[in-house]
């Protein structure tokens, strides 16, 4: 093996760790969260924060499938610190449900259950 390959297998091991470092802290905030939070919207709150700021985000969001309808429509998200949900007076008036074929990567995702 020469000197390059093995330095890019060094920094896939790291980016590995790091990545692997990072989910075991957001697992553990929503553990710590899920013990001592009792209200539901507060754990959403927890989860979803942790999730934005894990990912270096500016939001998160969550949206349900409906299946038998063939879409996705939104249910809540986080951001500026704090969770919107479908009724803020913001989406009055907006159709919330995106056909899902429509919108990668949904299709592949629900096609095959993995994270895209």
């Amino acid at each position: 093996m020469d000197i390059t390959e093995r330095k890019q297998a060094a920094e896939a091991l790291r980016a590995s760790e790091k990545l692997a470092r990072g989910q075991v802290e957001a697992l553990k905030s929503a553990l710590d969260a899920l013990a001592t939070e009792s209200a539901p919207d507060r754990l959403v709150e927890h989860i979803l924060r942790t999730l934005t700021e894990q990912f270096g985000a500016h939001s998160s969001s969550v949206w349900r499938r409906d299946e038998p309808g063939g879409t996705i429509g939104f249910e809540f998200a986080f951001e500026d610190g704090r969770v919107v949900t479908k009724t803020d007076s913001r989406f009055a008036g907006m159709d919330l449900s995106l056909p899902m074929e429509d919108f990668w990567p949904w299709p592949e995702v629900f096609r095959t259950g993995k994270a895209a």
